[in-house]
């Protein structure tokens, strides 16, 4: 009798994991749908809030971090704030979005590093930064982006 109620115990125990898994897999989906959704209509800043609800419940989601990425190189022309100089270093923040991307999930590591390939391209040379900034610096993206990345040169 005993046997049975554990069992039982342990059963009902793993449905409710389950029943958990799959509202949290719900939700998750939800979050980017409605980040997609932003994304195509511009809102930059409402996508990477939907982005970082789902990385709230599941941090390994390497989806989210891509779209933060795609979000960040959008809004590049958008951030008339920013100096030209400074709009370039966006791209440095995607490219650490897709690095997180794929150190996280694995099934975001090929797409990742193409995107992280064909943006290093764009990069500004060291031609192009001269003495403002040494590569490995530091620099803060303003506008609504409001992040730190590090300065990258284009080395092709």
């Amino acid at each position: 009798m005993k046997l049975i109620l554990s069992t039982l115990v342990v059963l009902f125990l793993a449905l409710g994991i389950v029943k958990s898994q799959n509202a949290d897999s719900i939700r998750i989906a939800t979050y980017m749908e409605n980040a997609k959704v932003e994304l195509k209509q511009n809102n930059y800043e409402k996508s990477r809030e939907f982005c970082i609800q789902a990385l709230a419940i599941d941090s390994l989601f390497g989806e989210a971090y891509m779209l933060i990425g795609y979000a960040y190189i959008n809004s590049a022309d958008s951030c008339e704030l920013l100096d030209p100089f400074t709009r370039k270093m966006i791209l440095c923040l995607a490219v650490d979005m897709f690095e997180k991307a794929k150190q996280v999930d694995a099934s975001q590591k090929e797409k990742a590093e193409q995107l992280i390939e064909t943006s290093s391209k764009w990069f500004l040379t060291e031609k192009d930064i001269f003495t403002r900034f040494n590569e490995g610096d530091t620099i803060h993206i303003g506008c609504w982006i409001n992040e730190k990345t590090t300065v990258r040169y284009n080395k092709h």
